[in-house]
Formats: structure tokens, sequence, C-alpha cells
């Protein structure tokens, strides 16, 4: 990419964007309408202050001229209209655009061309849920309905993993290893022969059939939530009815109450009456203003009884206004969720926003029970859960008794996807004041603060959302596309979708293993122009058209959406060789060297001779391999200047 790329629109993402390609070195420009110049997040971006869908802004920046443009703002409508506007100006610039509306997000696309748009919550959601899981599960997603995952698995004696090599392991389950601890290396840094033994510690990807073969080697077994019995979940649903009512529905309940058991008392003791003749003549003096025995009472009686029917006339009447003005106005859909909360196993989600929506969705889609906590009553989302059937709590979270009541210390883990970097922590040290060991994901705008929080507040969980989105959106406007996020050991990974668009592509005619190497990532599939999908071979090269899925660090995914060649500075060695692979040898010569056939033949008979120079490490390991199973004795060595 040779021109400029705009960033439209500094909010927490944007300001994350900034800082991701001040590695690049490319030319940035900023449009925006809060940022000040001399902020120094800019980090020398240039900067218009302005609305980014108005069309003078964007010639002073450079849009006809530009080779991409972000949009990430949190407006879909903002970004929308500035897509069509910026496509006006430049058919061919490349637009990656943040967004939320799932219709048009998975429409917009194929509408106008050369646009991505991604949803920083469908990026982050199965990370986050994959977190909340007290199963070893480092990440979930979909491609084309077909569902894989990231596990992290222990190797017991039935493994077949112990009883093979890597190599073999792979091809006949179907995953991917990731990371090993013993030693603790990276799948890029792993050798196809490698053995591991029992107890040691695997991440693999790949579907989650694959995993059957491997199941009793998985370290943590998922627990299931479990409910209290049905009576204790309507007496606590009472309970909390009584609790919640307005102040004079309980002083209303409490008088009626009252002269009620006071009346049949005076009933059975005073004018000894049965305890059901009590009962019933109680019911017809106070609610129909009617007793058909009281002739036959003595004067008091008669007094007590007349005194009756006029205070529960008063009573009845006024506690049925209190208490329908009360059925009126009250909202009783989250006391009735008391009794859809488990008592142990489940997952609570606090904060219904874009994040929490899509993440309590995820859950539940993973057939794990749900808990919602949300402050406002009028959130649209709360009837969307409701109907999905997920539990909801109105309710404010940084109350003590709110999280009791969604048994917040019993849950599998707590998510806080507030608006709020205060809320979110204040409800990760409550929480963690009712259970030291809780499993507790709080979401924070704040990247250092989530750093800080992992390191020295004891939540490993922590999570920075503009830290997980921001490479994405860089990513894509390369042409790629990041399908999930996870972390391994601390290390941020992404698992992307990397297209060879043409013959001068750095991945063009390179095999799986040797951009592996080259790029330290993990290659898990590779989709055929055709769309035809297959695992990583070590003898296939990319050609035009192909898709390469892999798994890649942080650190390294600038070099791979970049496309920036590796270093060719090693050669390989021949130190000896069998006759049998005399003649390939001999057309490996002839080929990299222009040899004539006496040149090439002179050259095997006095071993050892360099085969091939100027290559990258990749390929140079990707040769050895290949050379070692004809029984070839070959070494890696830098070039000789």
């Amino acid at each position: 990419m040779t021109g400029s790329v705009i960033i439209c629109g500094l909010g927490k993402i944007g300001w994350r964007v900034i800082e991701t390609f001040a590695p690049t070195g490319m030319k940035l420009v900023a449009i925006d309408d809060r940022a000040q110049p001399d902020d120094p997040r800019l980090l020398g971006v240039t900067l218009i202050r302005g609305d980014f869908r108005n069309i003078v802004n964007l010639e002073a920046a450079g849009v006809r001229t530009a080779t991409g443009v972000l949009l990430m703002t949190s407006d879909d409508l903002h970004n929308i209209a500035a897509t069509l506007l910026i496509r006006k100006l430049n058919p061919d610039v490349r637009i990656v655009l943040r967004m939320f509306n799932q219709n048009l997000l998975s429409r917009l696309g194929s509408t106008v061309n050369n646009v991505t748009a991604l949803s920083v919550s469908a990026l982050a959601a199965p990370m986050i849920a994959a977190n909340a899981m007290a199963r070893d599960v480092q990440a979930s997603y979909l491609i084309n309905g077909q569902r894989y995952e990231v596990q992290h698995s222990e190797l017991f004696d039935n493994s077949l993993a112990v009883r093979a090599s890597a190599g073999y392991f792979q091809k006949q389950t179907g995953l991917q290893i990731i990371w090993a601890n013993h030693p603790p290396q990276w799948g890029w840094e792993q050798s196809p022969e490698q053995q591991f033994q029992t107890g040691n510690q695997l991440v693999l990807h790949g579907p989650p059939t694959a995993f059957d073969s491997i199941a009793a080697s998985t370290s943590v077994k998922p627990h299931k939530a479990w409910y209290a019995n049905r009576f204790t979940r309507w007496f606590r649903v009472l309970v909390r009815t009584a609790y919640t009512a307005d102040r004079m529905v309980q002083i209303g309940a409490v008088l009626l109450l009252s002269v009620f058991f006071g009346s049949m008392l005076t009933f059975h003791f005073g004018l000894k009456a049965s305890w059901p003749d009590a009962f019933i003549r109680t019911i017809g003096a106070v609610i129909t203003g009617d007793d058909v025995s009281s002739d036959n009472y003595p004067g008091w009686g008669k007094f007590f009884v007349g005194s009756l029917r006029l205070t529960g006339t008063i009573l009845v009447a006024a506690f049925t206004a209190i208490l329908t003005n009360f059925l009126i106005r009250a909202r009783l859909g989250g006391v009735l969720e008391v009794r859809r909360i488990p008592d142990a196993g489940h997952i609570v989600v606090v904060g219904l926003g874009n994040m929490g929506l899509r993440v309590a969705f995820d859950l539940h889609d993973m057939e794990e029970e749900v808990v919602v906590i949300e402050l406002k009553a009028d959130n649209p989302f709360v009837g969307t859960c409701r109907r999905k059937g997920i539990a909801v709590l109105t309710a404010d979270a940084t109350v003590t008794d709110v999280l009791k009541q969604a048994r917040a210390d019993q849950a599998k883990a707590i998510i806080c996807t507030t608006n709020s970097d205060l809320a979110n922590l204040e409800i990760t040290l409550l929480v963690r004041e009712m259970n030291a060991t809780q499993r507790i994901i709080p979401l924070l705008a704040d990247t250092t603060l989530a750093e800080t929080a992992r390191t020295s507040a004891q939540v490993p969980f922590a999570l920075s959302i503009p830290e997980l989105a921001a490479p994405a959106f860089v990513a894509a406007l390369f042409g790629d596309q990041i399908r999930a996020v996870f972390t391994v050991e601390h290390r941020l990974l992404f698992i992307v979708e990397l297209k060879v668009h043409d013959n001068l592509d750095s991945l063009f005619d390179q095999t799986a293993m040797a951009i592996s190497i080259d790029y330290h990532c993990v290659p898990v599939a590779i989709v055929s122009a055709e769309g035809n999908q297959s695992a990583p071979d070590s003898a296939y090269r990319l050609k035009v058209g192909d898709t390469l899925r892999l798994i890649a660090p942080l650190d390294h995914l600038d070099r791979l959406s970049r496309r920036l060649p590796a270093p060719r500075n090693q050669q390989v060695v021949v130190q000896q060789f069998p006759l049998t692979a005399r003649d390939y040898l001999l057309n490996q010569l002839k080929i990299t060297f222009s040899y004539d056939d006496e040149t090439a033949s002179k050259t095997l008979e006095t071993p050892p001779f360099v085969l091939a120079n100027h290559l990258s490490l990749g390929n140079a390991l990707a040769m050895k391999t290949h050379l070692q199973r004809d029984k070839v004795a070959v070494t890696v060595e830098p070039c000789l200047r």
C-alpha cells in the first residue's frame, strides 16, 4: 500500500488503531471533531478536525488518492453514510467500517464493492464466552456453518499424541498443535518428529468432533448449572415480590392481614366459633360485608361485626386501589426471573449493551445457563434475551444484594461488559470479596488498566476490547479476514485468513510449513479458489486464489498482513546422500544454479556441496525435511557473502 490511510473517528478503538499502525511507518490522516492537534496519542498523525461525512474534510484528507479508509465510530448510520460518500469520491479505495447491525453487516460487503464491515462484538464475544467456560476452550468460531475450537488439553496414557509423533498425531486427528508445554514451544517451533509424554499440556485447534479422540485427556470437565427445587424457587419469587412492592402496598397488606387474623381470633375465642367458622365469617364480614349469624351475637359481638364490616370495606377498597396502581406501574418480569436463576454452575453477564448481548447469545448457543444483570429496565435487549429464555435481572450490579440474588459467588464465571471501566472494576472487587477464587472477566476500554489488572490485581482474565479489535481492522485493510481472537500463555493470537492475490504475493508458491516458520504462525487449513478446504500439506504450494487460514501472534500479524517477504539468507548444504537420491539432487542443482549435466555430476562427486541458496529459513527447513525422508544428510546454514 503506497497511499495514505484515513482513520475516521478517534474513539477508544480509533486511538488503538493508530498505535497498531505506528510501527508500519505508513502515512496516516485522521478526521475527528473532538481530538486536539496537540494530543500526544496522535503519534505524528495528521489531524483534520470536523465531521468525516463532510466532503470538504474528506477531500482535505486526500480521499481521492488514499488506498484505505477506516470508519471507526460506533454509529452504524454515520459509518454507512460515509461509506457511500467515500465510494462516490474514490471508486477503488478499500473501506473498512465498524458495524453492529447484523442484517446490514452481512449484506453491505456484497452490495458495495471493496468494503469490509466488522463488528467489534462479533470479534471479541467468542473469546470472552470461551474464557468464561470452566472447560478449557480458548476460542470458538463458525465458518460456513462448521464450528472450530481451540482447546487446552492434558495428555494421558491412552492419548494418541503419547504414542505417535506430532506430525502423525496432527494427520490422524485433524487437530493442529498451537502450543506445548514440554518443552515450552509454539507450533511453528516444533518438529513433525517431536514426541510427547504423559502429562504434557497441549493447546489444539480443530472441529469439536476431532477432540473426541482425546476426550480422556481434557484436564477440566464441564459442569452444568443446577437449580433448587420448585418450592424453593417459587418461595423466592414471593419473598422478592413482597420486597420490591411499594411501601403503601406493604402497609395496606399488613393492615388487611392484621384485621383478618384479629377477626378470626375474636370469632374463635370471643364468640366461640370453630376455626373453620371463624375463617368463613371473617371472609364474609371483611370481603362481602355480610355475616348471616350476626343476629345471634351478644351486644358487643354485633358491635364488633358492624365495625369489622365498615373497616373491611374501607381497607379492601383502599388496598384494591393501591394494588391496582402498583400493578399498572410495576414491571414484574424481573421478579419472576428469580425462579429461573440457578443456584450454581451458570454464567452471569453484567451489562446488556452490544457486547453483553452478543456474549449472552454465544453462551446460550453453547448451551450454557446465562443470567444477565442490566441496570436499565427500558433496555430494548431485555425483551430480546427473555424471548430466548435467558434470565434478566433489571438491577444495579454494584449492589452486593443484587450479585447475591444472581448467585454470583456460585456461578461458573462473571463477565462485566458495562460501558464504565469503574463499574466493571467495582463489580470485580465485590465478587472477589464474595468468592476469592471466582472466575471474573471484566472488559476494560483502557488498555493500560487491563494490563495492570492482569499483572498486579490478580485479575488474569481482564480484557481490553480496543486491544482485541484494533488489529482486526488493520488486517482487514490489507484484505485479510480475522475469524477469532484468543490468548495462550498471555500472548494474543489471531485466527486469520490470507488470500493469495497474484504471483507477486509473498505467499505465492510457498508451502504451509515454510510460511509457518518464516512468519511464526500455525497453518490450520487451505481453501482453494474453488472453495475446497483441506488440511495443510507440507508439499502443497499455494496458488493464486488460494486462501490460507492460520493462527498468528499479534507481533507477527503485521508482517503477514503487509505480505513482507521473509529474509532469504539461508542455504541448504548436502553432507552425504544415497544413490537413490542422486537423480533428484542432480536436477535440483541444474535448476538452482543452471548447471549443465557435467558440472552438476562433478558437484555431486565432492560433498559437502550447496544444493540451494538464498532461501528463507522456512523454505530451507522445508527442503531439509523433504530430503531427510530420502535419507539425505543435510544442514541449513547462513549464506556466505
